[in-house]
């Protein structure tokens, strides 16, 4: 059960960074700062899969990278109303 739930886990990801991915545009002299903002909930795999996707948006992607630490509720609402970027946590009921 918990290699599916680390699968997903890394799927998502994965489809997420796919979508910054395909958004991005190469001209940096347009103005773009290329900044994005994760949500981040304090949970111990939270900080994990987030602090993953920040390396590899800033490593790989030239991204520079906010965390926003909140509740769970507050994080869903700023990403619902464009204040946040991404949440890259897999919240899954059992």
């Amino acid at each position: 059960m918990k290699l599916k739930k680390s699968i997903g886990i890394l799927l998502s990801l994965l489809v997420i960074i796919g979508l910054f991915a395909g958004c991005t545009s190469n001209n940096t002299e347009s103005g773009n700062d290329k900044t994005v903002t994760l949500g981040l909930v304090e949970w111990a795999d939270a900080i994990a899969i987030t602090n993953l996707g920040a390396v590899v948006l800033e490593d790989y992607m030239d991204y520079k990278v906010e965390m926003t630490v909140a509740d769970i509720g507050p994080i869903y609402t700023s990403v619902a109303n464009g204040s946040t970027d991404a949440y890259l946590q897999l919240y899954e009921l059992n």
